[in-house]
C-alpha cells in the first residue's frame, strides 16, 4: 500500500512537535520503504537521524548505507551503484559544514564504496581522478584517529595497493 499523502503527514508531524515524533517519522519511512518508495522513505529517515543514521549495512537500524541506493536488494549492484555514491558524497560534505561527522571529514562506511569508485575510474583510464579519491580515502583514514571497524586490514591493503598502482 502505498501512502500517497506521506508528504502531509510527514509536514503534520513536524510541524506538531512531541516527544517520539522522531520515532514516527522513522516508521513512516519504514512504511514507504516496504511500499517501493525508497526517496520517500530516505527523506524521512534523513528526518529522524536518532532512528535511522546513515550507516554501513552491519550498524543498528541500518536504514540509509548510500543515498537513493537500497542496499536490501541486489546487494552487488548496490555496491556500485555510482549515482547514490555520488549523492551519499553530498550528505557527506553536508555534514562536514555542520559539524555532523567531526574533524574528520568523512563518513567511515563511505570510504569503501570510493575505493571500489576510484578502481572503476583507474579501470577506465581516469588515473588522475582515481588518485584524488585514494588520496582523499587515505586523509579520512588518517583522521580518524580512533580508527573506525571499517577501516580493516583487507581494506586498508586494497587502498594500499591502489594507490601504489597508480
Amino acid at each position: 500500500m502505498a501512502l500517497s499523502g506521506w508528504k502531509e503527514i510527514l509536514a503534520l508531524i513536524l510541524a506538531n512537535k512531541t516527544p517520539g515524533d522522531t520515532a514516527a517519522i522513522s516508521l513512516l519511512g519504514d512504511e514507504l520503504n516496504s511500499s517501493g518508495d525508497l526517496i520517500p522513505a530516505q527523506i524521512c529517515y534523513l528526518l529522524s537521524p536518532n532512528h535511522s543514521p546513515v550507516t554501513g549495512v552491519d550498524g543498528p537500524n541500518s536504514r540509509i548505507v548510500l543515498l537513493g541506493g537500497n542496499h536490501m536488494y541486489n546487494y552487488t549492484r548496490f555496491a556500485h551503484d555510482f549515482e547514490a555514491l555520488r549523492l551519499s558524497e553530498v550528505f557527506e560534505y553536508s555534514q562536514s559544514l555542520v559539524g555532523g561527522i567531526g574533524v574528520a571529514g568523512g563518513l567511515p562506511h563511505l570510504q569503501a564504496f570510493k575505493l571500489c569508485y576510484a578502481l572503476w575510474l583507474s579501470e577506465i583510464g581516469h588515473v588522475a581522478e582515481a588518485t584524488e579519491y585514494c588520496e582523499a580515502i587515505e586523509q579520512v583514514v588518517k583522521n580518524y584517529s580512533k580508527g573506525s571497524p571499517y577501516f580493516h586490514k583487507t581494506f586498508i591493503a586494497s587502498l594500499k595497493d591502489l594507490s601504489e598502482r597508480l
